[in-house]
């Protein structure tokens, strides 16, 4: 999680890596999830080949608070997502 401000803006960024049982980045997985706490707008992204994908939330201004990025789902034909066994979301506050 870090955050992203341009003059009175900022924005929470979510940078997730997936990677397979044996901790092998994957490629081309759909990573979807959702915003809370500042702001609640949703996102989805393909996995690249470092098996990451970034995501950044809605801009606010200047409000000081908490961005939360949570995973819904990781999709992949062939593939299993076991969220019990993944970090799920994280968050970052600003001052």
């Amino acid at each position: 999680m870090s955050l992203k401000t341009a003059g009175p803006n900022r924005n929470g960024i979510a940078l997730m890596t997936v990677v397979d049982a044996t901790g092998m980045p994957v490629e081309g997985a759909t990573v979807s999830g959702h915003w809370s706490d500042l702001t609640d707008d949703m996102d989805s992204g393909l996995t690249n080949a470092d098996g990451q994908v970034s995501f950044k939330s809605d801009k606010l201004r200047n409000t000081p608070g908490t961005f939360t990025f949570n995973v819904d789902d990781v999709v992949l034909s062939g593939w299993t997502y076991d969220s019990g066994t993944s970090v799920t979301s994280g968050s970052i506050t600003t001052s």
